[in-house]
């Protein structure tokens, strides 16, 4: 008959037992799913997942996603599916990010969306985005000191300047490749005075408040952009969170 085990150790073997964790980005040009085993204070990748979905794409004149583009949206969804069994709700996060804040019917396709996955989805602010963005880079990086991180996405564009893992100014620009081609680009010719035009835009999307004010040791320094507009009541945000 074997001897029970002291509690203390059922403890510490309870506490090294590895925590699967689940993150979906709903993006304007790509669906994107990491799912990983979080134990000892590392994460081992178990499945990633990427699927060109271009919500973007799929908003009209008034700014409605078509059912064409929900629907590939959901069949994504679908298929991302299979690989949550085993992630509890406390540990999987799925976000959305520009395409979601611009449909003025977002919140069908993400009632559609979380009906099939069984979880919440946040639509964030484009600053939040940016501050997830710059985490997940910063883990990539292996270089301490400030640094600018860009990501140009399918509808927006995020600009981050940090240290180590604290984001110091945060901007997001309503500017994408999805967006960009769609307005500039749409029946595939690419021209002088096209490119200017995109050029142009591009410059005038970019805030006063987030414009270079001078250098710090040969790099670019930038003025705390300013706070945004409080987003649509529609918007399902549940804010930025800080590290203890």
């Amino acid at each position: 008959m074997s001897s029970p085990q002291d509690p203390a150790t059922n403890s510490q073997e309870a506490a090294s037992d590895p925590r699967r964790l689940a993150a979906i980005d709903l993006g304007s040009n790509s669906f994107h799913l990491l799912v990983a085993n979080y134990q000892d204070d590392r994460l081992q990748v178990v499945a990633r997942l990427g699927e060109k979905v271009q919500l973007a794409a799929g908003l009209d004149e008034d700014g409605m996603l078509d059912e064409a583009t929900m629907a590939r949206a959901l069949e994504c969804l679908a298929r991302f599916a299979p690989f949550l069994e085993g992630v509890t709700q406390d540990h999987l996060r799925v976000v959305g990010t520009n395409a979601l804040r611009d449909a003025a019917n977002s919140e069908t396709l993400i009632e559609r969306a979380e009906a099939n996955l069984g979880h919440r989805i946040e639509i964030i602010a484009g600053r939040e985005e940016a501050r997830l963005i710059y985490l997940g880079a910063a883990h990539a990086l292996a270089e301490d000191g400030r640094r600018l991180i860009v990501d140009i996405g399918g509808g927006s564009a995020e600009f981050i300047i940090g240290e180590r893992f604290e984001p110091l100014a945060l901007e997001s620009l309503r500017m994408g490749c999805v967006t960009f081609t769609r307005r500039f680009f749409g029946d595939g010719e690419i021209s002088e005075k096209r490119m200017r035009r995109a050029e142009l835009a591009a410059l005038s999307s970019w805030p006063i408040s987030a414009a270079p004010i001078g250098s710090w040791a040969g790099r670019t320094r930038w003025a705390p952009a300013a706070p945004s507009r409080p987003p649509p009541r529609c918007w399902r945000q549940a804010g930025p969170r800080r590290r203890a």
